[in-house]
Protein backbone atom coordinates (compact mmCIF):
# COMPACT_ATOMS: atom_id res chain seq x y z
CA UNK A 1 0.00 0.00 0.00
CA UNK A 2 2.55 2.18 0.77
CA UNK A 3 4.36 1.62 -2.31
CA UNK A 4 1.16 1.92 -4.26
CA UNK A 5 0.83 5.67 -2.56
CA UNK A 6 5.07 6.05 -3.09
CA UNK A 7 4.84 6.05 -6.88
CA UNK A 8 1.11 8.41 -7.08
CA UNK A 9 2.80 11.02 -5.30
CA UNK A 10 6.16 10.59 -7.47
CA UNK A 11 4.29 9.96 -10.82
CA UNK A 12 2.14 13.40 -9.89
CA UNK A 13 5.37 15.69 -8.90
CA UNK A 14 7.07 14.34 -12.29
CA UNK A 15 3.74 14.94 -14.26
CA UNK A 16 3.65 18.17 -12.90
CA UNK A 17 7.01 19.30 -13.48
CA UNK A 18 6.93 18.17 -17.54
CA UNK A 19 3.96 20.35 -17.64
CA UNK A 20 5.65 23.28 -16.35
CA UNK A 21 9.02 22.62 -18.25
CA UNK A 22 6.53 22.58 -21.26
CA UNK A 23 4.57 25.51 -20.54
CA UNK A 24 8.07 27.09 -19.34
CA UNK A 25 9.59 26.50 -23.48
CA UNK A 26 6.35 27.80 -24.95
CA UNK A 27 6.42 31.17 -23.17
CA UNK A 28 10.24 31.25 -24.26
CA UNK A 29 9.47 30.50 -27.79
CA UNK A 30 6.84 33.75 -27.49
CA UNK A 31 9.38 35.76 -26.12
CA UNK A 32 11.45 35.19 -28.78
CA UNK A 33 8.92 35.49 -31.27
CA UNK A 34 8.13 39.00 -29.90
CA UNK A 35 11.66 40.31 -29.35
CA UNK A 36 12.37 39.52 -33.07
CA UNK A 37 12.07 43.30 -33.67
CA UNK A 38 12.79 46.29 -31.29
CA UNK A 39 10.00 48.45 -33.02
CA UNK A 40 6.32 48.20 -32.03
CA UNK A 41 4.22 48.06 -34.76
CA UNK A 42 6.56 46.90 -37.19
CA UNK A 43 4.72 43.61 -36.98
CA UNK A 44 1.56 45.65 -38.35
CA UNK A 45 3.16 46.55 -41.42
CA UNK A 46 4.17 44.97 -44.49
CA UNK A 47 8.08 45.51 -44.50
CA UNK A 48 8.19 46.19 -48.50
CA UNK A 49 5.68 48.39 -48.60
CA UNK A 50 8.21 51.08 -49.31
CA UNK A 51 10.59 48.70 -50.85
CA UNK A 52 9.95 50.70 -54.77
CA UNK A 53 9.21 54.00 -53.36
CA UNK A 54 12.18 56.68 -54.40
CA UNK A 55 13.56 59.16 -52.14
CA UNK A 56 10.83 62.27 -52.68
CA UNK A 57 7.89 59.45 -52.35
CA UNK A 58 9.37 58.37 -48.92
CA UNK A 59 10.21 62.33 -48.14
CA UNK A 60 6.01 62.30 -48.52
CA UNK A 61 5.18 59.16 -46.38
CA UNK A 62 7.30 60.38 -44.01
CA UNK A 63 5.39 63.81 -43.87
CA UNK A 64 2.30 62.18 -44.20
CA UNK A 65 2.71 59.40 -41.13
CA UNK A 66 4.41 61.81 -39.04
CA UNK A 67 1.38 64.21 -39.35
CA UNK A 68 -0.74 61.05 -38.12
CA UNK A 69 1.61 60.35 -35.32
CA UNK A 70 0.99 63.71 -33.82
CA UNK A 71 -2.80 63.55 -34.60
CA UNK A 72 -3.14 59.97 -32.90
CA UNK A 73 -0.95 61.30 -29.84
CA UNK A 74 -3.64 64.33 -29.12
CA UNK A 75 -6.28 61.88 -29.41
CA UNK A 76 -4.90 59.88 -27.10
CA UNK A 77 -4.35 62.31 -24.62
CA UNK A 78 -7.47 63.95 -25.31
CA UNK A 79 -9.56 60.80 -24.70
CA UNK A 80 -7.22 60.45 -21.15
CA UNK A 81 -8.01 63.14 -19.54
CA UNK A 82 -11.45 61.83 -19.08
CA UNK A 83 -12.44 59.18 -16.70
CA UNK A 84 -11.90 55.56 -18.29
CA UNK A 85 -10.30 57.40 -20.96
CA UNK A 86 -7.02 55.40 -21.21
CA UNK A 87 -9.22 52.38 -21.60
CA UNK A 88 -10.76 53.56 -24.69
CA UNK A 89 -7.72 55.18 -26.02
CA UNK A 90 -6.26 52.19 -26.25
CA UNK A 91 -9.11 50.25 -27.70
CA UNK A 92 -9.29 53.13 -30.11
CA UNK A 93 -6.21 54.34 -30.84
CA UNK A 94 -3.56 51.92 -29.59
CA UNK A 95 -3.16 50.06 -32.69
CA UNK A 96 -2.87 52.39 -34.78
CA UNK A 97 -0.88 54.12 -33.44
CA UNK A 98 1.45 51.29 -33.21
CA UNK A 99 1.37 50.83 -37.03
CA UNK A 100 1.86 54.23 -37.33
CA UNK A 101 4.83 54.08 -35.24
CA UNK A 102 5.96 51.06 -37.77
CA UNK A 103 5.50 52.64 -40.95
CA UNK A 104 7.61 55.36 -39.56
CA UNK A 105 10.13 52.71 -38.92
CA UNK A 106 10.31 51.29 -42.13
CA UNK A 107 10.41 54.22 -44.05
CA UNK A 108 13.19 55.54 -41.78
CA UNK A 109 15.24 52.58 -42.80
CA UNK A 110 14.46 53.18 -46.37
CA UNK A 111 15.29 56.08 -46.14
CA UNK A 112 18.69 55.27 -44.78
CA UNK A 113 19.34 52.52 -47.34
CA UNK A 114 18.70 54.71 -50.11
CA UNK A 115 21.30 57.48 -48.76
CA UNK A 116 17.91 59.65 -49.62
CA UNK A 117 19.76 62.23 -47.19
CA UNK A 118 22.62 63.05 -49.80
CA UNK A 119 20.28 62.35 -52.83
CA UNK A 120 18.06 64.93 -51.59
CA UNK A 121 20.71 67.44 -50.77
CA UNK A 122 21.82 67.10 -54.65
CA UNK A 123 18.64 67.65 -56.12
CA UNK A 124 17.37 70.57 -57.70
CA UNK A 125 14.82 72.38 -55.74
Amino acid sequence: MLIVRYQKVVGHRINTALKLIAAAAVVALAAGCSSMDDAPGVQLVDPATYLYYTCPQLATARTQQTKRRQELEGLMAKAERDAGGQIASSIAYRGDYQATLGRLQLIAASWRDRNCEIEMANSPR
